[in-house]
């Protein structure tokens, strides 16, 4: 598979990813319950200190996500192998439908 594919599957594969993470409630609602465990995480009550905050603000942003996950996918980019490759194919795939899907409500 060529550099250029695989990036163009890397990009699907990131904004599937961070929209999983960012808005969707995922599989057995982990992902809403992650951003919840962040949010009281980051209770200022709790946290006066406000460590928490940037955490909770970070997972709710898919933008935010995106840059995160974007060091792993380039990792799948330069060191690919099989199992990667069809990791990017899978996640792409998705990646694709949500975007359209989401072009759809507007």
């Amino acid at each position: 598979m060529s550099f250029e594919l695989r990036l163009i599957l890397a990009i699907l594969t990131c904004y599937r990813l961070a929209r999983m993470i960012a808005l969707d409630d995922g599989p057995l609602f982990i992902f809403e319950s992650l951003r919840e465990w962040a949010q009281s995480k980051s209770n200022i009550e709790l946290n006066p200190a406000g460590h928490w905050h940037n955490l909770n603000e970070g997972l709710s942003c898919p933008y935010c996500v995106g840059i995160w996950l974007s060091l792993p996918l380039l990792g799948l980019l330069i060191w690919h192998s099989v199992y990667g490759d069809w990791f990017l194919i899978l996640m792409a795939i998705s990646g694709g439908q949500a975007f359209i899907q989401s072009q759809d409500r507007k």
